[in-house]
């Protein structure tokens, strides 16, 4: 039968693995929403850049450029 010190330690041994976990989730959801922003601004970025107008109005009308509509 196991000893009491032996339980406690297996409990502590439990206990810190699943906040560890619990930490590594918090941490990847975090640096998941934080890549997701950079690259979600990143885009924004290039929508709005001159060579992007001049490749998504190539298709259309030219006033698409002046009035800085970005089409898909």
């Amino acid at each position: 039968m196991p000893s009491l010190f032996s339980a406690r330690l297996l409990i502590i041994e439990r206990t810190r693995g699943s906040f560890l976990s619990f930490l590594w989730a918090i941490l990847h959801s975090v640096l998941q929403l934080v890549v997701n922003f950079l690259f979600f601004s990143v885009s924004q970025l290039s929508a709005f850049h001159p060579r992007g107008f001049t490749y998504r109005s190539s298709a259309t009308t030219p006033y698409d450029v002046s009035f800085g509509l970005c089409y898909p």
